[in-house]
């Protein structure tokens, strides 16, 4: 464990034992400082040496409750959700509670040597301290949002077809377009074929039908003739719609967008496959995930900021239209995720899914961004002041509550919030 610069310091000072006398000088200091006892000093050494000597275990100290915590993370990670708990608890335990606990178990056993000030000046600064935990001082929600536009449609093909005609995109690939504008043509020939074999024998059946005049058994077959005619027409009007369907329109007014650059004319499309976005330019949101400790702070009207990375750096006000009552699943955008470079913490695999609880809450904005563009932005929203205190009792026991899975605990966790908070 001793990768702290121990023996470089070691050798550098020639100092043998360094830790143990170096942490005997330390101890006596935080003694002198804070209780205001006149220990003796372990050994005796010049100032500027002791100072030295005192500082090094400060350093140590800290360096060494961060591996130890490092350690029991990866120790809760490593097993499963019941044993990792436990080594957890035993690796704080061990390594960094009960050595504080000795110390403080010192203090209290020379409590009749301190003096009265000393108390009160300590005991002020905890209070102080933990005063400040509860005061009501963060009055906003910080997380990461999926900027688009409120109307948009995903431009695609219901059935495989090849690209007979397209609107002229140019350069930029997008175009405004108009309610019902053309914008792409698919032909199926399989489709157009079956529709001419259907529409040629209803043709045939309707022949027959007139031909069945003056004919002694004509009648018998009139009724199955007609079924069948019925059926083929029925049959030409569905290839037909499936055509149509194929013709694919504007279903209102915007701008057309994120054209996929391998469209050209005689292509052959697949189904679903996107071609291109609509999108209304002139109404903008953000779909913002917020964590389940911090939904509850957020009402509707709560007034937001957006922080998107262009390069105006532009900032849009808007207030909060939605809440979901319900966790959210999955991410609904890739360029959301920490995989593919978002903020968002996902479990490994291709399912988008948190690591943690999140709600979605939509913020709708009064302005355009520069760029007519789908973007991640950094959402601040302003809510009702929260003390800092209360929010860590509340992610710690979330987070135990979620680990260890058991339904009890949860009861336990609202139970304690509701009574304490």
């Amino acid at each position: 464990m001793r990768f702290d610069g121990y023996f470089i310091t070691s050798d550098l000072l020639d100092f043998p034992n360094l830790h143990e006398r170096a942490g005997a000088l330390a101890k006596t200091w935080l003694r002198r400082t804070v209780l205001g006892v006149r220990d003796v000093w372990p050994e005796d050494f010049p100032s500027k040496k002791r100072r030295l000597l005192i500082v090094f275990p400060c350093i140590t100290w800290v360096y060494r409750m961060t591996v130890f915590l490092g350690i029991a993370w990866l120790v809760y990670y490593l097993f499963f959700k019941v044993l990792g708990i436990v080594l957890f608890m035993v690796e704080i335990g061990w390594f960094v509670v009960l050595p504080i606990w000795r110390e403080l178990r010192v203090w209290f056993e020379r409590r009749s040597e301190i003096k009265l000030n000393r108390i009160i000046i300590g005991l002020g600064l905890v209070g102080g301290l933990i005063a400040l935990g509860f005061i009501p001082w963060q009055t906003t929600v910080k997380s990461t949002g999926w900027l688009h536009a409120t109307r948009q449609h995903q431009v695609f093909t219901p059935t495989a077809g090849k690209l007979a005609s397209m609107i002229d995109f140019g350069a930029a690939h997008q175009v405004n377009v108009q309610q019902g504008e053309h914008i792409f043509t698919l032909t199926s020939p399989d489709i157009a074929l079956n529709a001419l074999k259907s529409l040629g024998m209803a043709q045939s059946r309707a022949a027959e039908l007139k031909g069945l005049s003056g004919m002694i058994d004509g009648e018998s077959k009139r009724a199955n003739l007609e079924n069948q005619q019925a059926q083929l027409n029925a049959e030409v009007k569905l290839y037909q719609d499936e055509l149509n369907r194929m013709d694919l329109t504007a279903p209102f007014v915007g701008t057309l967008q994120d054209v996929d650059e391998n469209l050209t004319l005689g292509t052959w499309v697949q189904p679903k496959q996107p071609m291109a976005i609509l999108i209304d330019p002139q109404s903008w949101a953000a779909d913002v995930l917020v964590e389940e400790t911090e939904i509850n702070r957020i009402k509707l009207g709560d007034k937001a900021q957006a922080y998107l990375n262009d390069s105006a750096f532009t900032v849009l006000a808007g207030v909060v239209s939605e809440i979901d009552t319900a966790k959210l699943a999955s991410l609904q955008h890739p360029m959301l995720d920490a995989q593919h470079g978002g903020k968002i913490a996902t479990l490994p695999g291709d399912k988008s899914i948190p690591t943690q609880g999140y709600y979605k809450v939509r913020v709708r904005f009064n302005a355009q961004p520069s760029l007519h563009k789908m973007t991640v932005a950094n959402v601040k929203i302003e809510t009702e002041a929260k003390a800092w205190l209360p929010t860590v009792f509340e992610r710690v026991a979330a987070l135990f509550v979620r680990e260890s899975g058991f339904k009890t605990n949860h009861l336990l966790y609202l139970k304690l919030k509701n009574h304490v908070f």
